[in-house]
């Protein structure tokens, strides 16, 4: 038996899926993020805890978007360091692997995306974390093994009775889509700090604390605890020039909506072997159809509950061809115009958090009808 909470938390995604399987149980919490900042995201996520009466076991993040990381920042901010009651249990950090990518330089595509983010939540939270390992490590209880691993197409991970397998993203893509998106936002991101040789020299300061290596090998391994000193040296150092990045606040969301895009390419995308459920990130529409070839290769059609890409907005003709009993859309009012109103030919049952609030799946029998 299993289930899988979704909360509504607007434009995001704070999604719990539960073993329930006699002594073989597991919590795997898949991201925690909201659009429009931290605390719902992060309220979302307690929500998911009281059901299940506990700390998560696993964490998995899709990608390092706002909307799906948010609430992990805000539970940074929020959670009392120095009382343990109030911090998690995490034992595995599961994310997407940084491909080589022919033709783009994806590893700065990566620090690029962490650094906006910290400036990003930096100027919400009022703390600058560079490194999501390291933002665990944090909110975990002091002493509690943290184990972390990059997944790849083919890679493999459980939770209580249930086995997953990684379909995206590949360890080494050729694909001239992709390539020219991250260009793309290089240099986009490259003349951002031309206008601003300050924070250029910040970037350079940053990035210093980011292992990169923990993001491009596949093979679990276990957190190395770094000191805080460069860190807040960091954070000293943005403090200092916060005035003056506030007025240029524009100029880093556009930066910030070219990574992004970019970023969307590389969203993990996974299933579970038994075909109960099917997660496909916010995959663009070319990476869902090979996915979707990947799937028809492997004779899998039929699944559970399928959780719909980017928030039920992308769509390919080739997921035509999958069926579904739920397609969950964990969607805002904001996007709901977007929604493909394909996806109610694909599942028996189609639910909207911004519909149906949170949303606990399997759906009680009396609910189950297409909204």
């Amino acid at each position: 038996m299993y289930k899988v909470y979704v909360a509504d938390v607007g434009a995001g995604l704070c999604s719990g899926i539960f073993s329930l399987c006699g002594n073989d149980c597991g919590y795997l919490q898949l991201d925690c993020g909201a659009q429009k900042g931290g605390e719902r995201a992060f309220r979302g996520w307690k929500r998911i805890m009281g059901f299940y009466f506990r700390s998560p076991d696993t964490l998995v993040l899709s990608h390092h978007h706002q909307d799906h990381i948010s609430g992990l920042y805000y539970a940074r901010k929020v959670l009392d360091c120095r009382n343990s009651d109030e911090l998690f249990n995490i034992s595995r950090l599961y994310y997407p692997i940084i491909p080589k990518v022919t033709g783009a330089d994806t590893q700065k595509l990566f620090l690029a995306m962490n650094f906006v983010n910290a400036l990003t939540f930096a100027m919400e939270t009022g703390i600058m974390e560079l490194d999501l390992i390291e933002l665990i490590r944090k909110i975990n209880k002091p002493g509690h093994k943290l184990n972390f691993q990059a997944l790849a197409t083919g890679s493999k991970f459980t939770e209580g009775e249930l086995s997953f397998e990684v379909l995206w993203p590949p360890k080494e893509i050729d694909r001239d889509n992709i390539s020219k998106s991250v260009q793309k936002a290089l240099n986009d991101f490259d003349n951002f700090l031309e206008k601003y040789p300050k924070l250029k020299e910040l970037y350079d300061m940053c990035i210093r604390n980011i292992t990169v290596e923990n993001y491009t090998q596949t093979g679990e391994r276990e957190i190395n605890c770094r000191s805080d000193k460069e860190t807040s040296e960091c954070v000293t150092a943005l403090h200092k020039q916060m005035d003056e990045i506030k007025k240029i606040f524009p100029d880093i969301e556009e930066v910030d909506k070219s990574i992004k895009k970019a970023a969307n390419h590389l969203s993990l995308a996974f299933f579970e072997t038994n075909q109960r459920i099917l997660f496909l990130g916010d995959l663009e529409n070319k990476e869902i159809g090979i996915v979707c070839d990947n799937l028809e290769s492997k004779g899998i059609c039929d699944f559970e509950i399928l959780i719909a890409p980017h928030h039920g907005t992308h769509w390919n003709k080739k997921l035509s061809n999958l069926k579904s009993k739920y397609c969950i859309s964990s969607i805002g009012d904001n996007l709901t115009k977007y929604f493909e109103e394909k996806f109610y030919s694909v599942s028996e049952c189609c639910l909207l958090t911004f519909c149906c609030g949170d949303l606990i799946v399997p759906w009680p029998r009396c609910y189950q009808k297409s909204y």
